[in-house]
């Protein structure tokens, strides 16, 4: 009988898997791209209405849910770090600006995604 404890799976994972490195900010970056594409896709497809809608659905919906996380991971990562997050009210007013205009595409995407149905 084989037995495997906790640490020689976890590095026999880490043994296969290959060192990759990326950013944060790059994948912030890339997810708004992404979710600007989609939109400008779906707002050019004129003649597929059910496409236009997915595509945008699907854009709008990615565009919100990257305004709600990007501003927390900007405060999270260095209380992460740290462990102690020093946020001003002028802050806090700005990340619930964002959460806000955040739900509200997020509401729109999926109010598009029902719509399409």
């Amino acid at each position: 009988m084989v037995e495997f404890s906790a640490s020689t799976l976890t590095s026999a994972i880490a043994a296969m898997q290959p060192a990759v490195a990326v950013s944060a900010p790059a994948l912030l970056a890339l997810g708004f791209i992404i979710g600007i594409v989609l939109v400008v896709v779906g707002l050019l497809a004129q003649k597929n209405r059910d496409r236009r809608a997915h595509l945008m659905a699907a854009g709008v919906l990615l565009l919100g849910i990257m305004s709600i996380v990007t501003p927390l991971l900007w405060y999270a990562y260095p209380a992460f770090l740290t462990g102690l997050a020093i946020v001003t009210a002028g802050e806090l007013v700005l990340l619930t600006l964002l959460a806000v205009v955040g739900g509200l595409l997020i509401a729109y995407g999926i109010q598009l995604a029902w719509t399409r149905q």
